[in-house]
């Protein structure tokens, strides 16, 4: 199963994460031009039994998808053979 799906997100949601950190990452003539398409501001709301069970921010699972990828990575380049990362 991939990880975004495991952190609970669709592809769009993933995508959009995933365009955003690009965008963070160019150089800095080309980052202003390309923030300015990053100007929106998104709530996911999990429901339960047909009512909103509590609001959750994107950058919550940013966060989190940021570090599961960083230590996927690391535990990649570390080792010979590729095992799952458990924290």
């Amino acid at each position: 199963m991939s990880a975004w799906r495991q952190a609970g997100l669709n592809y769009i949601n993933y995508s959009n994460i995933a365009a955003k950190i690009l965008r963070r990452s160019l150089k800095p003539e080309l980052r202003t031009e390309a923030l300015r398409r990053d100007e929106s501001h998104v709530r996911i709301t999990p429901w339960a039994n047909g009512r909103p069970a509590r609001k959750l921010y994107l950058f919550t699972f940013y966060v989190n998808l940021f570090i599961l990828f960083s230590k996927h990575q690391r535990t990649m380049k570390s080792e010979s053979t590729f095992k799952c990362y458990e924290g």
